[in-house]
């Protein structure tokens, strides 16, 4: 008898809108608009998605880690770093092969419920390839994507308000 598949929720989230004055390496954090949106995308997956217990994975950027850091602290959980989020920085190959690996992980290997964070290049990649659908999300959004079997579909796009109130 084969195995049942049961459904999985992936929440892909592009990073809040980072601090573009910051010096240093360019891996810089995120800037006050961004903490408010970080700040709306927390409340808005705490009231939608009360009690879920997600595997946060994050691209290394710390734009990303920043921007979901506020969840993680308030589902008590802990961020994993996944290199296969970072945005594009190699061959066009490489990169189409890093999103091929997070799908495969998704598929075979991850939990129910996956929250990740990635860039404003790897998403729209990612989008196209699991459901077909060109679509970019703004910075601070987030998309619900299911995985049934091997069927990918995007249920919503999220998108924070301009100048939501940050949550202390």
């Amino acid at each position: 008898m084969p195995k049942r598949f049961s459904p999985k929720y992936l929440l892909l989230i592009r990073h809040a809108h980072r601090d573009k004055n910051a010096d240093g390496d360019g891996d810089n954090g995120l800037s006050e608009k961004g903490k408010n949106q970080a700040a709306a995308l927390t409340a808005h997956i705490l009231e939608k998605y009360p009690g879920k217990k997600f595997l946060i994975q994050s691209s290394p950027a710390r734009r990303c880690v920043e921007t979901v850091k506020p969840i993680a602290l308030s589902l008590k959980l802990r961020i994993r770093k996944n290199k296969l989020l970072a945005e594009e920085g190699e061959s066009r190959s490489d990169f189409l092969m890093r999103i091929a690996q997070f799908r495969k992980w998704c598929e075979e290997k991850a939990p129910p419920s996956i929250l990740a964070c990635s860039h404003g290049d790897w998403i729209p990649q990612f989008l196209r390839e699991t459901t077909g659908l060109s679509t970019e999300l703004k910075k601070g959004a987030l998309a619900e994507i299911q995985l049934t079997e091997r069927t990918w579909f995007l249920r919503q796009i999220w998108s924070p308000i301009a100048g939501a109130p940050s949550i202390n």
